[in-house]
């Protein structure tokens, strides 16, 4: 993910000046992984859609062995805003990156 489209991105659709966004996304995998399910705490949760739009889980590593380098850390993409800009920056991140699971 490129971080200056991401910020002109988020800019457009908030409605904020780029210049007042700022984009941090780290290199590397960076926040350790802790998932309500702790019978398999490593396990990477993801799934595929059906053609009918149907959620079914698949394990990354059954795909490929490189997903085994990121079990058990997450990266995450943060964005920063002066406060009063905040509100308006969730709502732009939500609709581009989606809404957060928590």
């Amino acid at each position: 993910m490129d971080p200056q489209q991401l910020q002109i991105d988020l800019a457009n659709a908030s409605g904020i000046t780029p210049e007042n966004i700022y984009i941090d996304i780290p290199s590397s995998p960076n926040v350790p992984y802790n998932h309500i399910s702790q019978t398999r705490p490593n396990e990477i949760f993801t799934f595929r859609r059906t053609e009918e739009g149907n959620k079914i889980p698949v394990k990354l590593e059954d795909y490929s062995l490189f997903f085994n380098h990121f079990r058990g850390y997450l990266k995450l993409i943060r964005v920063y805003s002066w406060q009063k800009d905040r509100f308006r920056l969730s709502q732009a991140c939500e609709q581009i990156l989606g809404k957060s699971q928590n």
